[in-house]
């Protein structure tokens, strides 16, 4: 659990509580559920070249700090444990143990660590519960964060992975059998079938070369850190100056707060289905309506006036489709898409996302 943001504010807080409680040392770990593994977040006072260890929960070798979880009360003690061993004058401390808590759940330890006669001031061990529910709640959302970030990266590379397999791959293998027939035709001097094999190839390297011109435009583009709204506008503003299609955003709910990864999929989502629009619609207009529904649901609509879906709608499943579909899931939102029948023709999109999508995301995400 490496944690450089949070190391240095915590230091400053633990300086702090050294001075005013008159302790020689001071360090705070927190505890991983997994194992029972006490993870140093932050120490202060301890001899250079030194660390404090991590030890495991229900080890013999550090029973005050097993206590101090196992009851979860705070506890005084010499320093006959491992937190403290590798201290100078180890055995002339005493150690001051205080739980640490995220909701009613210890979480970690703060560990004082005092010259043989030393003890927490009174007024400071009133103090001090409530500072160390403060420190492991913010320290326990700081790693959550973290992890939440972390899936967030991993989620985003494996749907880049996936797009450049179904994008990219399948195109390599057609060409290799079209480069195979090519090599036959040749043997047998067989100039139409020549002609016809070098046609077919030099538009599906043209089709791939398209293809990776947009993964690295997708990997590379990043949401306006002003908000859907805005970023919306200027991916709206790039497209009127590729075509004559217009395109209108409708914006119903303009103080609408999605959580940051809501917005960030669903600003992909919006751009990749214009893209479609301006690539194939052939459509004069396009429309983008964002509006909040009943319960908190927030509706995104997106239409145009074009040539609509195919008969099969399993073909218009593009990839770009697909990756939309992913992005949709990964927020806990539905997608649904079909044909403009009853106005002229088109396509319009919905992407619904529920009040509670994304809190039922970051849970799945770190679970």
């Amino acid at each position: 659990m490496d944690t450089p943001d949070l190391r240095v504010p915590v230091e400053r807080l633990l300086r702090a509580v050294v001075s005013l409680s008159g302790a020689r040392a001071a360090a705070l770990r927190m505890l991983e559920p997994e194992d029972g593994t006490l993870h140093l977040i932050a120490a202060v006072g301890v001899p250079a070249g030194l660390q404090l260890q991590n030890h495991m929960r229900g080890g013999d070798d550090c029973r005050v700090c097993q206590d101090v979880l196992t009851h979860d009360t705070a506890r005084s003690a010499p320093s006959a444990c491992a937190c403290a061993r590798d201290l100078h004058h180890a055995a002339e401390e005493r150690i001051f143990v205080l739980p640490l808590h995220h909701g009613d759940i210890p979480c970690g330890v703060l560990n004082l660590f005092f010259d043989h006669d030393g003890v927490v001031p009174e007024a400071l061990s009133l103090l001090l519960p409530a500072l160390g529910d403060m420190m492991g709640l913010a320290i326990d959302n700081a790693i959550l964060s973290e992890k939440v970030l972390h899936h967030s990266l991993t989620r985003e590379r494996q749907m880049l992975a996936g797009e450049v397999h179904d994008g990219l791959a399948q195109s390599l293998t057609w060409l290799r059998m079209r480069t195979r027939m090519l090599r036959g035709a040749l043997n047998k001097q067989d100039t139409r079938q020549t002609e016809r094999y070098i046609d077919d190839i030099d538009s599906s390297l043209a089709e791939a070369h398209t293809r990776v011109r947009e993964l690295i435009t997708d990997f590379r583009t990043s949401m306006d850190p002003r908000g859907l709204d805005v970023a919306l506008r200027q991916v709206i503003e790039e497209l009127d100056e590729l075509s004559d299609l217009k395109l209108h955003l409708d914006n119903q709910s303009p103080h609408l707060r999605l959580h940051p990864e809501q917005e960030r999929q669903v600003f992909h989502i919006v751009r990749e289905a214009l893209s479609n629009i301006v690539k194939h619609a052939q459509a004069r207009s396009g429309w983008i309506t964002i509006t909040e529904e009943p319960e908190g649901v927030c509706c995104i609509h997106v239409e145009d006036d074009g040539v609509g879906l195919p008969a099969d709608k399993a073909a218009s499943v593009s990839y770009g489709m697909h990756l939309m579909l992913e992005r949709a899931h990964h927020i806990g939102a539905k997608l649904e898409m079909g044909r403009r029948v009853q106005t002229g023709g088109g396509t319009w999109l919905r992407l619904l996302i529920p009040a509670n999508a994304h809190r039922l995301a970051l849970v799945d995400h770190t679970s």
